[in-house]
C-alpha cells in the first residue's frame, strides 16, 4: 500500500482587519507533505494431519517507510490588499520548512495447531529493525507463546450443553516492543539555524544516546470464557503486565545546558482484571437487541528506576518506586478559613524524625509540595453499550 497526501492551505490579515491593520496585511501561506509506503510479503501454510490434527504456519516480510515534508512562509506590508501572494510583501515576516523520515524492517513466523479443536497451542516470533535506534541497539526480538483448552467439546459436558453454549480456558505470555516516540532521539544533534545579530551560528541541540532501545513490555494473560443459552456471555480476563527498559526523560542539572535527556530507565508493572458480558436480549426476524457491558481495574506501580534514582519530579507528578506511575506530587490543600473564606495548606516542613509538620498557612509560597496518596489512574473503567 502506498499513502500519499498534500496539503496546502493560507491564512490572510487583511489591512483593513484589526488583525492586519498594524502589519499592513500579511500572508502565510503552508505546503505539507505525506508519504507512506507498506510492503508486506507472507507464506501461509494450512493442512489436516489425521483428520483431528490440524496445523497452521506463517512466514513474512514487511517494511514500512515514512516521510512528510513542511515548508511555508510568510509576507506583511502590501501594496494592495487584492494582490496577497507571498512574495508580493515587503517584508518577510518568517520562512521555514523540515523533513522527517523512519524506517522499519520486519521478519515474523507463526504456527498454530489444535486437535478436535479442543486442546490449542500456538507461538510467534518476530524481528524488528528500526532506524529510530542506532545501528548497534536497532534489532529487537520478540516472541509470544498461547493455549487453550475448549472444555465444551469434552464428552463429560454433553448432558449440559441444552444450557451451557461454551466454556473455554486460555492463557498466553509473550514480549513485544515499543519505540521512541522522537525518529532522532538517539542522536548527538546541532542546530544550524542558531545565529546572533544576524550572524550564523551552531547550538548544541541534543545530547548523543547510542545506548537507546526498544521498550519491552511482558505480558501475561489468563482467560475464561463461559456462554449460556447462545445469549449469555460471558469473559472474565486476569493479566499482568511488566514494562522493562521504559522510555523516559531523565532529568539533568541544568549546568550540561540540557534539563532532560531521553533513556531507558526503570520498570513499571500494571496487574488488572477485566469483565465484559454481552446478552443477545431479543432476535426475531426483524428486530435484534443486544447489550455489551464491561468493567476493568488496574494496578499501577513502578519497580525500579535506573538503579540509583527512587523518584523523578515531573511538574504535577512524581516518578516513585513503590507509587502508580502518576502519582501527584503538589502542595496540600487543607480547606477553607471559615471565617475570610481564604483557601489553606499545610506547610509540610520536615522535622528531625523525618516527619511531615501540618501547620497550616494561607501563604501558599510557604506551602512544600509533597508527595501525596492519590494518583490519575483510574480506580475502576467501564462501559455499557445496546445495539
Amino acid at each position: 500500500s502506498y499513502d500519499y497526501t498534500l496539503s496546502k492551505g493560507d491564512r490572510w490579515y487583511d489591512p483593513r482587519t484589526s488583525n492586519g491593520d498594524d502589519l499592513n496585511g500579511d500572508m502565510k501561506k503552508v505546503f505539507y507533505e505525506y508519504r507512506k509506503l507498506v510492503w508486506e510479503n507472507a507464506l501461509s501454510y494450512q493442512t489436516t494431519i489425521a483428520r483431528n490434527h490440524h496445523l497452521d504456519a506463517l512466514v513474512g516480510y514487511e517494511t514500512d517507510m515514512y516521510e512528510r515534508d513542511f515548508l511555508s512562509g510568510e509576507s506583511s506590508n502590501f501594496a494592495r490588499n487584492d494582490r496577497n501572494d507571498v512574495e508580493n510583501g515587503m517584508k518577510l515576516e518568517a520562512v521555514g520548512g523540515y523533513g522527517r523520515s523512519y524506517r522499519l524492517v520486519s521478519y515474523l513466523t507463526r504456527v498454530n495447531y489444535d486437535y478436535k479443536n479442543k486442546y490449542y497451542l500456538g507461538g510467534s516470533y518476530r524481528l524488528d529493525g528500526s532506524s529510530r535506534l542506532s545501528r548497534d541497539n536497532r534489532w529487537g526480538s520478540f516472541w509470544s507463546v498461547s493455549g487453550a483448552w475448549r472444555a465444551i467439546e469434552e464428552e463429560f459436558l454433553n448432558d449440559y450443553k441444552d444450557w451451557l453454549s461454551d466454556l473455554k480456558i486460555r492463557a498466553s505470555y509473550g514480549v513485544n516492543g515499543t519505540l521512541p516516540s522522537d525518529y532522532y532521539g538517539y542522536m548527538g544533534l546541532s542546530s544550524i539555524k542558531e545565529g546572533y545579530l544576524e550572524q550564523p551560528g551552531i547550538l548544541q541541540s541534543q545530547l548523543e544516546n547510542l545506548d537507546l532501545s526498544w521498550e519491552t513490555n511482558h505480558n501475561f494473560n489468563l482467560g475464561f470464557d463461559l456462554g449460556f443459552f447462545n445469549r449469555l456471555n460471558v469473559t472474565l480476563e486476569y493479566y499482568t503486565r511488566r514494562t522493562k527498559n521504559l522510555l523516559m526523560d531523565r532529568p539533568l542539572s541544568m549546568t550540561t545546558g540540557f534539563d532532560k535527556y531521553l533513556m531507558n530507565i526503570g520498570e513499571v508493572k500494571n496487574k488488572g482484571v477485566e469483565l465484559e458480558i454481552s446478552s443477545t436480549n431479543i432476535q426475531t426476524k426483524d428486530f435484534s437487541w443486544n447489550t455489551t457491558f464491561n468493567i476493568s481495574h488496574n494496578k499501577n506501580k513502578i519497580v525500579t528506576l535506573d538503579g540509583m534514582q527512587t523518584e523523578i519530579k515531573s511538574g504535577s507528578q512524581i516518578r516513585k518506586v513503590g507509587k502508580s506511575y502518576r502519582t501527584f506530587y503538589m502542595i496540600e490543600f487543607a480547606g477553607i478559613n471559615p471565617e475570610t473564606g481564604a483557601p489553606q495548606f499545610y506547610t509540610n516542613d520536615v522535622d528531625e524524625n523525618g516527619n511531615y509538620i501540618k501547620d497550616i498557612t494561607e501563604e501558599i509560597n510557604k506551602a512544600h509540595a509533597i508527595v501525596l496518596d492519590k494518583h490519575a489512574e483510574p480506580n475502576a473503567i467501564g462501559g455499557l453499550s445496546n445495539t
